[in-house]
């Protein structure tokens, strides 16, 4: 009898045993990604939307799905994000707003989605884009939660994106949402019929006790920010975007983001004036410089953290660059 006989039963149950245990490790990371779904990229999870909702995919599939229903967009990082378009159509007569900023934005990203609305004829008459210093700082690495939509990218099937999409999360991110499901005050809530978010867990933490959050929040920090780090590549993108805004003939309000006090210093004057002009060098146009409004930057209960505004200062701030603006004095009449 041939060894290879010999052995085939064993080697036939240890092939079995290996191809089990290979098929369970691929289907339960897989199971638990589309069941608990964190970054609500299948929609089919019974928790509903956890902390990490993947903006790119979902704002855009609204947009599409009712490319008629606004003429306002506001677009930006998560920075903007907070804002209710409420602010907007309380100021602006027959507007119709809807925010449409992304988490971890980069202008490449809105150039990305922009360009994919306009295609769809879903891109509103009028848009007003948020810009922060963190437009342009370096990503470690593409996150789930920046995953594009399918159809926005070039030259990648929608396949293989949700072949990527299927084990995107990490076991701590499926558990973040069970707990966070299971809150009596979620971490994010989001309005999915206007795109924007609210903190309400970070927000009570504040009425609680805004003492404690002043001392916290406006803590000084010894690390260092630097203008020499952003990526050169995004300036670049900035400036496409505003040439594309300007071919299509949307009117634009760009709203040049205010600092808290403490991630102004972490730069220092001379680096804090350098990303300063780098950023207002590279519009045209209807421009609102608030980078330096007090009203908000020296207020720690006007900050969640060093880069995010509360909904209460960022409804100040949109409303102030409403009222500077040159295209919203006449909004009402150039409003399709």
């Amino acid at each position: 009898m041939s060894n290879s006989t010999l052995f085939a039963p064993k080697w036939g149950r240890h092939n079995r045993i290996v191809i089990s245990l290979l098929t369970v490790a691929v289907a339960i990371p897989l199971a638990l990604n589309i069941l608990v779904d964190p970054f609500d990229l299948f929609r089919v999870s019974p928790l509903g939307i956890g902390p990490f909702q993947n903006q790119r995919v979902r704002h855009i599939t609204y947009l599409d799905e009712h490319p008629s229903r606004f003429n306002v967009l506001l677009m930006g990082t998560s920075i903007m994000g907070i804002n209710s378009p409420s602010v907007v159509e309380k100021l602006v007569p027959g507007s119709r707003a809807y925010n449409m900023a992304f988490f971890l934005a980069t202008p490449t990203d809105l150039l990305l989605a922009a360009k994919h609305l306009a295609r769809t004829g879903a891109l509103p008459s009028h848009v007003i884009v948020g810009v922060d210093s963190f437009l342009f700082v370096p990503r470690e690495s593409t996150l789930s939660q920046q995953f594009r939509f399918p159809a926005v990218i070039e030259r990648v099937s929608e396949g293989s994106w949700w072949m990527e999409a299927g084990f995107a999360s990490s076991f701590s991110q499926v558990a973040n949402k069970l707990f966070d499901s299971t809150s009596e005050l979620h971490s994010v809530v989001y309005d999915q019929a206007r795109g924007n978010y609210s903190l309400p867990a970070a927000a009570a933490r504040i009425r609680a006790n805004p003492a404690s959050h002043s001392e916290t929040v406006f803590r000084p920090t010894a690390s260092r920010a630097s203008a020499d780090l952003l990526v050169a590549a995004e300036f670049e993108a900035l400036g496409e975007l505003v040439a594309f805004f300007e071919r299509k003939k949307i009117r634009v309000l760009w709203v040049v983001q205010p600092n808290s006090s403490v991630l102004r210093s972490s730069y220092g004057p001379a680096q804090y004036a350098a990303l300063k002009a780098r950023v207002l060098g590279a519009l045209r146009g209807d421009v609102v410089d608030l980078s330096d409004y007090q009203a908000v930057q020296d207020d720690p209960l006007s900050w969640y953290d060093l880069k995010h505004y509360t909904e209460a200062a960022g409804e100040v701030v949109l409303a102030s660059a409403i009222r500077r603006s040159t295209t919203y004095a006449s909004f009402s009449d150039t409003l399709p």
